[in-house]
């Protein structure tokens, strides 16, 4: 077995805009590059941190009397995001955060953000960034909604912004989210066959 590395690799976003959101009826995008539809909102920049995805499974064991292990089964599979947005005086921003139907005006106008026991609203989400050798990756989750929210801090040495995880639920064909790769023009993949291991 012999390892690629150029299939080592690291993200930044794309700086046409990098974190999306829309409703969950918007029309979503099937693969890595193609322009999003006009239901998606700018959410602007992220904290240096990025975002995080973590996929979780549970499982359980059943033995049988000797004690050995006869069978396992999957208990539960949940996928959820975690990521900072650090424009908090965007309205996409506080939408997204404190529900559409909460905020009000714009910042030119007057801005308004009413915060109450509301249930969180269910949105879509899409994250594009650059891999290494310039190759698109894009994540789309077809519906998400927050599950958390850190303290917001405001102080002088410190970008004022809103750490969230968000949690897919299923979408109509029972997927949590999809994540879409293009290389550039003429790129070949490098899978690594045919090395002596």
């Amino acid at each position: 077995m012999s390892g690629v590395a150029t299939n080592v690799t690291a993200g930044k976003p794309k700086t046409s805009g990098a974190v999306f959101t829309a409703p969950i009826t918007a029309t979503m995008p099937t693969n890595a590059t193609a322009d999003l539809s006009s239901d998606f909102q700018d959410m602007g920049f992220l904290s240096e941190d990025g975002y995080s995805k973590n996929v979780s499974i549970s499982t359980s064991t059943i033995k049988e009397w000797g004690g050995q292990v006869v069978l396992v089964t999957q208990d539960e599979k949940s996928a959820t995001f975690k990521f900072k947005m650090i424009e908090y005086l965007r309205d996409t921003v506080q939408k997204f955060v404190n529900g559409t139907a909460n905020v009000t005006g714009s910042l030119a106008e007057g801005m308004s953000v009413t915060v109450n026991g509301d249930e969180a609203e269910e949105r879509a989400l899409v994250i594009d960034q650059i891999l290494r050798g310039n190759v698109a990756h894009r994540l789309v989750v077809p519906c998400c909604k927050i599950t958390e929210m850190s303290e917001v801090v405001y102080k002088m040495n410190e970008a004022v912004g809103y750490e969230v995880t968000v949690a897919a639920t299923k979408d109509a064909s029972g997927n949590y989210f999809h994540e879409y790769f293009k290389g550039p023009t003429g790129a070949t993949g490098a899978t690594g066959e045919g090395g002596e291991g």
